[in-house]
């Protein structure tokens, strides 16, 4: 804003006096006028800057939330995953055992059938039928 300044002569008409006076309102009215505009202006950024942080605050306890939820269901697909894991190796030992005992109680069998086949032949004086070594056959 420019103010003129008006050079104070020794004698004003009262025209002249008039006239200042009026223009002095008139700078102090659009002064007032002015500062009142800005606090205006200031006054609304502030509350604008106050619904943009509560925005802001808003949505990130949304996003906070929202993250927390996931986080909790991706931790309870972990552990009934891991629980399956688990399931499936104990079964998997479990099924692993059986087989073994199996195979254990085939093999006693074919060996108490190979003692009783020797036993057998020994009581008969003759070799297996199934023997690998033809020259001890008589």
């Amino acid at each position: 804003m420019v103010v003129v300044n008006i050079p104070n002569f020794a004698y004003m008409g009262r025209g002249e006096s008039l006239s200042r006076v009026n223009r002095d309102k008139m700078i102090s009215y659009v002064k007032a006028w002015e500062e009142t505009e800005k606090a205006n202006c200031n006054n609304r950024f502030e509350r604008a800057i106050a619904r943009i942080r509560a925005w802001e605050t808003s949505k990130q306890s949304m996003v906070d939330a929202n993250l927390s939820q996931a986080e909790q269901r991706l931790e309870k697909r972990r552990a009934s995953v891991v629980e399956n894991m688990k399931n499936e190796s104990a079964e998997i030992h479990r099924i692993a055992l059986e087989k073994v005992a199996r195979a254990e109680a085939r093999r006693n069998e074919e060996l108490i059938a190979i003692e009783e086949e020797s036993t057998r032949c020994q009581m008969e004086g003759r070799t297996p039928r199934s023997c690998l070594m033809p020259c001890f056959e008589t």
